[in-house]
């Protein structure tokens, strides 16, 4: 049961997901009562202990560090954990939590995230320094920044668990991957790097990791993840690409007695069924849990037939997901006949069953072949069945994409824990209210934590009575908003913005499109408790009206942003243009400004 209960507080999202007790702890904390006070303050410290093992550090610290001496000692001198996410705090709260927290503690940090490319810059981590650590996320990392890093966590003696991703290109990505295999406690690494160069001759001398789970993300030459299995024997999972510059060496790869791996995910790219036999006789065929994803050219049910009976003997679970590329809506993407094997009973004894749907766009469609049992799927995409559908729950699921009105009404499946939902480009909302019902139809809406609206044909209107349902949104992107011209003289008086206002709670803002933009200010007074906006700039008049917006300290509306990203397609032009503004200099005072690639970044 203690096992299980730490496990937990491993988990950030866990952390985040209970809100309602982080909230419910705080209002006691800030109850005027002084009777609710000393009732919690009366606890056994192993009861606070649990309750403050749900809750982001952070928040405990905001909460109870200048309480009184006896929480502020509970935190500083305490057993507790110290798991740290750099996600959500500005500068000022940043250098003070740093200052009380994690600079004196830093040997009790088991858990740390870094999504905030600022404080690599500032050098605000020790890392060599965590002698506690269990678990390092660092995301948006400059390469030049992360082999510093590497060098300073390679002698944690505690470290199992990796994840990585660049905000730019790597330059000699073996030696990056050297530092990681050399990590003696590692057994869980994701890698997300932008690949620069390859070099094929990777050669290590007796030198092994002890690496479990390998996920590797990147664009990267093919023969690059095989080089690598030779250095991690003890593999149990592994989740790469392999594109179409493999080419399977012409030597025994029997060497690589890969026993231990039992979970395999593929993503394929004009790779023949010759060299997928070769890889799985000499390098996977002990694999019990395959994925694999692709083009519809691998819809081939024989040659997966032979390859499942010759060389894997030990699989259980043959999840698929193969899509075309788009075509005209006369055409036929998919091989029906080669669709009608999958049905043989070599796959109904095996209990694999599969489909093909119809993914309809305006002027094309796609065609998808998969796994009617995917196999604990995060992502779902809801298409139009060429069958008759059937109803099912999916536990897993935590993504539903929408792509248009008709695959909405048709799906009869619930996805009873999903947290994100998408709306393709091609949705078309005409009535609200008939939305909201087939949407609680396949999910829960007030579990929604992320919405995506991609579609090009909905108004800011219709947004907004979607996001009244959905009362937990914390993340929103918006790929194109069009604002009808009224709205600036009507804002005041619109008792569906007020009430939208007063309500929400979203702190994330990612925004493609605004038209026109001088309307910008509005989103500061639709979210009140805005912490992060993305914004896809144009032309440099726009980029003058946000930083105006930045500038304006009597502007209350704007008083909780923490981090600005400007995305524009011009690179170094919008930069040297912010470098010349009259109020460049006043913006430096407020405001930590960063240039990475087509991207500005602003952090207070």
């Amino acid at each position: 049961m203690e096992h299980e209960k730490r496990h937990k507080s491993d988990d950030f999202s866990n952390s985040y997901g209970t809100e309602k007790m982080k909230q419910d702890v705080v209002i006691i904390t800030k109850c005027n009562s002084n009777e609710n006070i000393s009732s919690f303050e009366n606890l056994a410290n192993e009861i606070i202990y649990e309750i403050f093992n749900y809750i982001d550090f952070y928040h405990i610290y905001q909460s109870f560090y200048n309480l009184n001496d006896r929480f502020r000692s509970f935190l500083l001198r305490s057993i507790l954990s110290i798991k740290i996410n750099s996600n959500f705090i500005s500068q000022k709260n940043f250098d003070c939590y740093n200052r009380d927290i994690i600079i004196p503690n830093i040997h009790r940090i088991h858990i740390l995230r870094v999504t905030n490319y600022f404080i690599f810059t500032t050098q605000a981590f020790i890392f060599s320094q965590m002698t506690s650590l269990r678990t390092l996320i660092l995301e948006n990392i400059e390469p030049k920044s992360l082999k510093n890093v590497l060098e300073q966590i390679s002698s944690l003696p505690f470290l199992y668990s990796l994840t990585i991703s660049t905000t730019d290109g790597v330059h000699d990505i073996n030696s990056v991957y050297k530092q990681i295999f050399r990590l003696s406690s590692l057994r869980y690494c994701k890698l997300s790097l932008i690949t620069l160069d390859f070099d094929t001759n990777f050669l290590f001398v007796n030198e092994y990791s002890p690496i479990e789970h390998l996920i590797i993300d990147d664009e990267i030459h093919i023969q690059q993840p095989i080089n690598y299995l030779s250095y991690v024997p003890h593999l149990r999972s592994l989740s790469t690409d392999l594109g179409d510059l493999f080419h399977f060496p012409p030597v025994n790869w029997s060497h690589l007695n890969m026993k231990n791996l039992t979970q395999l995910s593929l993503k394929l790219d004009n790779i023949t069924f010759h060299n997928l036999e070769l890889m799985f006789l000499n390098i996977f065929p002990f694999v019990e849990v395959l994925h694999i994803s692709g083009k519809v050219i691998y819809i081939n049910a024989k040659l997966w037939e032979h390859i499942i009976s010759s060389f894997l003997p030990r699989l259980r679970i043959f999840d698929v997901f193969f899509q075309s590329l788009p075509c005209r809506h006369d055409e036929r993407c998919i091989d029906e006949q080669q669709v009608h094997l999958f049905k043989s009973s070599f796959w109904i004894e095996r209990g694999w069953f599969f489909e093909y749907l119809i993914h309809s766009e305006e002027n094309y469609d796609q065609w998808i072949f998969c796994s009617t049992n995917p196999y604990r799927r995060k992502t779902y995409s809801i298409y139009i069945p060429t069958e008759e559908d059937y109803q099912k729950c999916y536990h897993s699921v935590d993504h539903v994409q929408i792509g248009n009105r008709t695959q909405l009404e048709k799906c009869l499946k619930y996805f009873l824990n999903a947290t994100e939902l998408t709306f393709e480009k091609d949705f078309v909302i005409n009535d609200e209210n008939l939305i909201i019902t087939d949407l609680n139809r396949i999910l829960r809406l007030t579990k929604l934590k992320t919405l995506v609206f991609k579609c090009h044909y909905i108004s800011f209107e219709q947004i907004i009575k979607l996001l009244l349902v959905t009362s937990n949104i914390q993340t929103l992107t918006l790929e194109k908003i069009h604002f009808n011209k009224n709205n600036n003289t009507n804002f005041q008086d619109n008792e569906l913005f007020q009430s939208f206002s007063n309500t929400n709670i979203i702190r994330n803002l990612m925004i493609r499109e605004i038209f026109p933009l001088v309307n910008t200010y509005l989103f500061f007074i639709l979210y009140p408790h805005l912490q992060h906006l993305q914004i896809e700039i144009i032309d440099t008049e726009n980029i003058e009206l946000i930083i105006q917006l930045l500038l304006d300290t009597n502007n209350q509306n704007t008083c909780h942003l923490i981090s600005l990203c400007l995305h524009t397609n011009r690179s170094d032009a919008y930069s040297d243009y912010i470098e010349l503004l009259p109020n460049y200099k006043e913006l430096l005072v407020q405001w930590k400004v960063k240039h990475i690639l087509f991207d500005m970044y602003f952090w207070k």
